[in-house]
């Protein structure tokens, strides 16, 4: 086996008047094109790269509008690239002795999501006009342009350099950089790097893949998650009549009893979504005025109908709003009710507008991964105890194009 593979340098732009030399026929591949979604093109717009093709040093990619790719690097680095962009794939090495990815990436303009995988050792710098980024391990989205760059970090942590000061990057904390002050802590991702993660992931088909985590997250996360999922979808060997269906739904009620057994009736929701139902167990002791709020609401049947507009893997599923855009509600604001809660999968808390913290209304989220930058910021008043697997199987999107909905929405003590 070889010692060394060339990898790859990543220039990243909006424009398409970047020129790089052609690839280098005798240069081992460093990757693979696992992906390619529409208009995906090589050094000139005649060249389309197709799916499954090796990508090699010093070659072009080129994405068109509503177009994306998902590269797989040799040592199981994935990148995803979103449309509109121009990335050239330039000299970094990969040494199988040392087991190490060594060398620099140059954003220019755009957005990219970059998850290493567990097993290699990485010490890469991504280098754009506002700061460089010192990489050893970790999966981010990063998100550029001429006025700042923005930097989300779900896993690992990301070191930055810049002229104005540093700053260290943990789990579930977002930075925004400009030309002229130093890295700013944000309280949440912004709507354009929201909407722009979400179209791309949207794009690419990530259905067995978990993007925002290494492979040796997502494996310890699927390991987590097998038991309930065999104990609750179990596969039947040969269609048979009603007495294997009575037994499945026995089976799942008895699932969904043995989650509720023991717990107060009267703080249980129910929520019954087009990808399943979830139980809801809200907190009155942490947030009672919001969790009051919300029963007023159910007991309205106000949330029956209403869909899940903005849906972010492995981050949070947002509802609420009447009008489906993100920023209406029932009108009566709701003062914090802040707690030392930690935002983690599962946890419900309370949208509202990020410059004020008393203005939350009738929209909430669903926690889908650690989200360490809402923690001490955002109310939180329920936690899912039974379904949170059917949150996986929203549509994703801000909004999605076929967005799943609420169909219902009930109090544990108004259900038979």
């Amino acid at each position: 086996m070889l010692g060394k593979f060339k990898f790859a340098a990543i220039i990243l732009t909006l424009g398409l008047g970047l020129s790089a030399g052609a690839p280098d026929a005798s240069a081992a591949a460093i990757g693979n094109a696992k992906q390619i979604v529409n208009k995906v093109f090589g050094r000139t717009l005649t060249r389309s790269i197709r799916a499954g093709e090796d990508m090699s040093a010093n070659q072009r990619i080129r994405t068109g509008r509503e177009s994306a790719a998902d590269i797989l690097f040799v040592d199981d680095t994935t990148l995803f690239v979103g449309e509109l962009s121009s990335i050239v794939l330039d000299e970094m090495v990969f040494d199988n002795g040392a087991n190490q990815v060594s060398g620099s990436l140059e954003l220019l303009k755009g957005v990219l999501r970059f998850a290493s995988a567990a097993a290699v050792k990485v010490d890469l710098k991504i280098k754009t006009e506002h700061g460089a980024f010192g990489i050893r391990g970790t999966a981010f989205d990063l998100l550029t342009s001429r006025a700042a760059t923005e930097i989300a970090v779900h896993e690992g942590q990301v070191a930055i350099q810049t002229p104005f000061g540093n700053a260290s990057v943990g789990a579930g904390e977002v930075y925004r950089l400009t030309a002229a002050a130093a890295p700013v802590e944000l309280a949440e991702a912004s709507p354009a790097m929201v909407e722009t993660v979400a179209k791309m992931i949207g794009l690419l088909d990530t259905t067995n893949d978990e993007p925002m985590r290494s492979k040796a997250a997502a494996k310890k996360s699927k390991a987590q998650d097998e038991p309930q999922e065999k104990a609750e979808v179990k596969p039947q060997a040969k269609p048979k009549p009603k007495t294997e269906t009575v037994a499945a739904l026995t089976q799942d009620e008895a699932a969904l009893k043995k989650a509720i057994a023991g717990r107060n009736k009267a703080n249980l929701i129910y929520l019954d979504t087009t990808a399943g139902r979830l139980v809801i167990e809200t907190l009155p002791k942490l947030a009672p005025e919001h969790v009051k709020r919300i029963k007023d609401l159910v007991r309205a049947k106000f949330y029956d109908g209403l869909t899940f507009h903005n849906v972010v893997a492995n981050f949070a599923a947002e509802t609420g709003d009447p009008g489906g855009s993100g920023s209406g509600g029932s009108g009566q604001k709701l003062k914090a009710e802040i707690s030392s809660t930690k935002f983690v999968r599962g946890v419900v808390g309370m949208k509202r507008n990020r410059n004020d913290k008393d203005s939350a209304d009738s929209q909430f989220f669903i926690t889908l991964g650690a989200a360490k930058h809402l923690d001490g910021k955002y109310t939180a008043w329920g936690r899912v105890i039974y379904g949170i697997r059917h949150t996986d199987a929203l549509k994703k999107g801000s909004p999605p194009s076929n967005p799943d909905s609420i169909k219902t929405m009930r109090l544990a003590t108004d259900v038979k």
